[in-house]
């Protein structure tokens, strides 16, 4: 842990000099990392360790301090069970099988039983069911049953029960679980009583529920996960840090179809090193330490930036700000600027604004509200920390990207034009804020 390893162990700084964010230097990291042979970077696959050691000799070669002397740029997360092929569905003893299954990490268990509440009508109404069901847009779903979910919770519920017509496999995101089988013919909610972490699971050609009893039996192993760190140490405020960060890890293969994940989050994975790179240089050094996460099992529910966090405050060590970027490959237009929603605090979302004004990137603040009904807000690995009071930026893509979490999400449709105009954007506020601290 953070706790017991928090030290600098220093290596040589790379040999050449860089003066800015390489566009060329963009296209090769993103080329690798969202390449076939790293099987989408899915949890579980000898591509998402591939694509943990490339960026490990990143940091390494640009002359990053490490935080771990016996396993360097390693941050372990605790060992997680996930299901693998075969999940068991039992219903009022009604067993049903599911293959396919991409769900949320179970930490630690593999059998989970659950008393199941009749649908009660102070809970959900018919209208918000149906509303889900027939009149809402594939991608918005999840974000109203989220919604739904919430609403449970509130009423002492452990999650909900859908009997749910859509087939989207990026619906398990924020805690959602998606079991998936072949057809359905109606939408039905159930209250789910029980203490345990269960939050929603997602059916397909289950029967109207009745009052009983719900056990998931998930076939499991665990798999060891690890955070890539990197460090730059200040000049005049070693102790003080500033957090870079973005998630490498994507969904994996579903179905034979490789999801390489280019904007989600190879593209932000690739100025993460970009600018790790730049500010390892004699030159850049910054006055805070700089400390440069590439997050693992982010699509899981934000797994790494929950312990990295968590085990970085075990150890009282100020972070003043941190930078979050995620899906940055595809961005919209506006006047002839590139433009991507942004989620900030309000004295960071100010010096945002002011950076913004010397530059080709605008920020778009329409998502930046913990009430949005698409919780952008919490949807990246920026919220454990926004959560925690720590001042943050988070750069995060738009609606209008077609390929998001599809096999479609390919290097070639990167644009790394806009890309480069991120990267600088960035750079320009890390600088500000390393620059305006005290």
């Amino acid at each position: 842990m953070i706790a017991r390893i928090l030290f600098f162990l220093l290596f040589p700084a790379g040999l050449l000099a860089q003066t800015g964010i390489s566009v060329d230097q963009l296209k090769v990291h993103a080329q690798i990392l969202s390449d076939d042979k790293m099987e989408g970077r899915g949890i579980g696959t000898n591509g998402l360790v591939i694509a943990e050691n490339y960026i490990k000799t990143e940091f390494a070669t640009a002359g990053l301090a490490t935080l771990n002397r016996e396993q360097p740029y390693q941050h372990k997360l605790e060992a997680f069970v996930f299901a693998r092929n075969e999940v068991h569905l039992t219903i009022n003893e009604d067993k049903v099988f599911y293959r396919n299954v991409k769900l949320q990490s179970f930490p630690g268990k593999s059998s989970y039983t659950f008393d199941m509440l009749p649908l009660e009508s102070d809970s959900f109404t018919s209208n918000e069911i149906a509303t889900v069901s027939l009149s809402s847009k594939t991608r918005d779903i999840g974000f109203q049953l989220m919604n739904l979910r919430d609403k449970a919770l509130k009423k002492g519920a452990g999650g909900i029960i859908i009997n749910f017509q859509s087939k989207a496999h990026y619906l398990a995101q924020a805690g959602l679980y998606d079991v998936r089988t072949a057809s359905q013919k109606q939408l039905i909610a159930r209250s789910v009583k029980s203490g345990s972490d269960f939050q929603v699971l997602y059916t397909y050609g289950v029967k109207t529920l009745d009052a009983g009893q719900v056990k998931l039996q998930l076939p499991s192993e665990t798999m060891p996960m690890n955070n890539v760190v990197g460090v730059v140490e200040g000049s005049e405020f070693p102790d003080e840090y500033i957090v870079i960060g973005a998630h490498f890890d994507h969904d994996g293969i579903i179905q034979k179809k490789i999801y390489n994940g280019a904007n989600d989050n190879a593209s932000g994975s690739s100025i993460l090193i970009e600018l790790a790179k730049y500010f390892a240089q004699p030159e850049h050094q910054p006055k805070h330490s700089m400390v440069f996460v590439a997050f693992n099992a982010e699509e899981r529910g934000l797994i790494g930036s929950k312990l990295f966090y968590g085990d970085w405050d075990k150890v009282n060590r100020p972070i003043k700000m941190m930078l979050n970027l995620d899906m940055v490959g595809r961005l919209d237009t506006y006047q002839d600027r590139y433009e991507a929603f942004c989620i900030a605090d309000n004295d960071t979302k100010a010096l945002a604004i002011d950076v913004s004004k010397n530059s080709k990137f605008r920020p778009d603040w329409s998502r930046n509200s913990v009430k949005h009904p698409k919780r952008y807000y919490m949807r990246s690995d920026h919220y454990p920390f926004l959560s925690r009071g720590i001042p943050c930026l988070s750069i995060l893509g738009s609606d209008s990207d077609k390929h998001y979490h599809q096999p479609s999400d390919d290097f070639k449709r990167l644009d790394f034009k806009g890309m480069k105009v991120v990267a600088d954007y960035a750079l320009a506020v890390l600088e500000a804020v390393d620059g305006q601290l005290d």
